[in-house]
């Protein structure tokens, strides 16, 4: 089924998931899933690979292979927001999406003006 707004019509058919992806991610961040009581927020966060090693014998870093990068001690949070983050997961092109809605704008208005 070919169809003029494609990223749309994704987003509808997944709609009721994200949905409750979103709101457990804002869950999450509410700080009601902190099983101590002080209602701190739960961050998403990645470990960061280390592609580099301090040599002694060198004196300085030097790459490692690809095959030899290790998990470092250092966590950075995700900075995407949650929208963007459920998008990738479901495959949804948020450029694409915006060029559809101003699309649907544009033949709104053309449709008004008859």
């Amino acid at each position: 089924m070919t169809t003029e707004y494609p990223e749309h019509d994704k987003l509808q058919g997944i709609q009721a998931k994200s949905q409750a992806i979103g709101e457990f991610l804002e869950w999450l961040q509410s700080g009601e899933a902190d099983s101590d009581g002080f209602e701190r927020p739960i961050f998403l966060a990645h470990y960061r690979l280390t592609t580099e090693v301090w040599s002694k014998t060198e004196g300085r870093y030097i790459e490692l292979p690809q095959n030899e990068w290790r998990v470092s001690n250092r966590i950075t949070p995700v900075t995407q927001n949650n929208r963007r983050l459920i998008a990738q997961f479901f495959g949804i092109d948020e450029a694409k999406l915006e060029n559809e809605k101003r699309a649907m704008l544009t033949a709104l208005r053309k449709e008004n003006q008859s």
